[in-house]
This record gives structure tokens, C-alpha cells and sequence, in this order.
């Protein structure tokens, strides 16, 4: 079999593990970014204008190559024009023609009050990087990476230097990533990711999602069939199965890292 040089990563596990090595580099940028654009480092505004903004396209490419790890398992993501782009938006077009869904949405856990354990999650609508946040940023990131034409600088051109912009970006990227999901191609199969876990480290988790009433409704045929009307113990037990899913299971998780 021929080898294209690309480490394999169809395996969930092999997915998972590398979706949080991206995380953390991530991490590490948005840390520079944010210690550089609120002055803790003596350079000079333009200089320090042009790192944070280097840092954020780097930080756009590397979403970009995280939404194909995270859908690794698709063939067409080892062809030539995806494997060997780095170019965020070009990334982003050819994902959307096979998975529409592919890029990840952010979320918010909801915590129980009395057992301090999270029991569902919100889904975060606004104030977050979008796709088109994300190609708007990307092309704004190029006006800072070069110095310009020479008749820009003859003609004393400069581009704007706001550092709050900055901040701004960084805001809706941390709000976009700290605990975001992603829909894989299979059918009812998603990948929640923490980005600060106990630990400090970021966490995927893959869950399988499933119709509660299709559930029940095996259940209580299994039951009924072996005589649950004439067996008070089954009874009991059908009706706190189903007290149980009602309340409490909407995902079941599958594997962790």
C-alpha cells in the first residue's frame, strides 16, 4: 500500500487525541496574544499590533485544521487539496461541500444546584466566532503581515492600530472554544470539547445521541413480554427506567480523553 507521508488519524481515539494537542497550541497563542496586546511586553504598538495579529491568523488556521482532524474518519480529507492546505477559509469551503454541519458550535454547561454535577448543556447563539467571523478575521490578519506596496508607504498609508480589536477577537474566540461541540458525518454521533478541564488540559469527549422514546418504548416491550404485568418487581423496575430517562439521559457517552 502506498504511504502519502500523513500520519493515520481515522481511529476516534487518534481524532480525539489530536483535537486537543490543537486545542492547546491554541491556548498557548491566544496567552501571547493577550499579554502582548495589554502591554506586559515593552514593544513598540506597531510591533506588538502585527505579533497579536500574526498569532490570531495562525490561531484561524489552526481551527481550520481542527475541524479536519476532527472529521478525519472522511476519505476526502486526505486528498491533496485538504491535506496540504493550510489556508483557513479554502479549508472551510471544502468542508461545507461534504459535512454542511462540520463546524463546531459553541456551548455552555448547565450545573446541577445540589449536586454541583453538569446535567445538560445551552447552546451559545451569539458573540462567538462564526464561520464568517472567522473568514472576515483571517483577511484582516493579511493587512498586518506585510509592510505594503511602496506606493502605500510613499504616500505615508498605515494601517489602523487597535489593540481593543484585538481584544475583541479574542473575546469571541474564547467564548467560541471553552466548551464547543461538533456533529461528526456519522449519524447521532458528536465530540464535546473542554477546553480547561480540572486539570488545566484540554478534554474531548464522544457521545452518541439517541431518541429517549425509541428506548422506552424497547424496554417496555422487553418487559411486557416476559410478564411485567403479572411482576411487580419488573413494574417497578420499567417505570423508574423510565422516570430516569426522562429526566436525566440525553447523550451517552462512548469513549473519553
Amino acid at each position: 500500500m502506498k504511504n502519502d507521508g500523513m500520519r493515520k488519524i481515522e481511529d476516534l481515539s487518534g481524532i480525539m487525541r489530536e483535537y486537543c494537542n490543537l486545542m492547546e497550541e491554541i491556548k498557548k497563542r491566544i496567552e501571547v496574544i493577550i499579554t502582548t496586546s495589554r502591554g506586559r511586553v515593552a514593544l513598540p504598538r506597531i510591533v506588538a499590533c502585527e505579533l497579536c495579529y500574526l498569532q490570531l491568523r495562525k490561531v484561524c488556521e489552526l481551527i481550520a485544521l481542527a475541524c479536519l482532524v476532527a472529521h478525519g474518519d472522511l476519505p476526502q480529507i486526505r486528498s491533496k487539496s485538504l491535506s496540504n492546505n493550510y489556508k483557513a477559509p479554502d479549508i472551510l469551503r471544502q468542508l461545507e461541500n461534504l459535512h454542511p454541519d462540520f463546524y463546531p458550535f459553541p456551548s455552555r454547561q448547565l450545573i446541577n444546584s445540589k449536586t454541583g454535577r453538569p446535567q445538560g448543556v445551552q447552546r451559545i447563539k451569539e458573540g462567538y466566532l462564526s464561520k464568517e467571523d472567522l473568514r472576515k478575521l483571517y483577511g484582516e490578519c493579511g493587512k498586518f503581515l506585510h509592510r505594503g506596496t511602496l506606493r502605500q508607504i510613499l504616500n505615508e498609508e498605515e494601517n489602523d492600530i487597535e489593540l481593543e480589536r484585538i481584544d475583541d477577537w479574542v473575546t469571541k474566540i474564547v467564548l467560541f472554544l471553552s466548551h464547543h461541540q461538533i456533529k461528526l458525518i456519522t449519524k447521532n454521533e458528536w465530540l464535546f470539547v473542554l477546553m480547561k478541564g480540572n486539570d488545566g488540559m484540554a478534554h474531548v469527549s464522544s457521545f452518541i445521541q439517541f431518541n429517549p422514546i425509541n428506548t422506552l418504548a424497547g424496554l417496555i416491550y422487553i418487559f411486557v413480554m416476559q410478564g411485567t404485568k403479572h411482576n411487580p418487581l419488573r413494574q417497578h423496575i420499567v417505570l423508574n427506567l423510565m422516570k430516569y430517562l426522562r429526566e436525566n439521559l440525553r447523550m451517552y457517552p462512548i469513549s473519553a480523553s
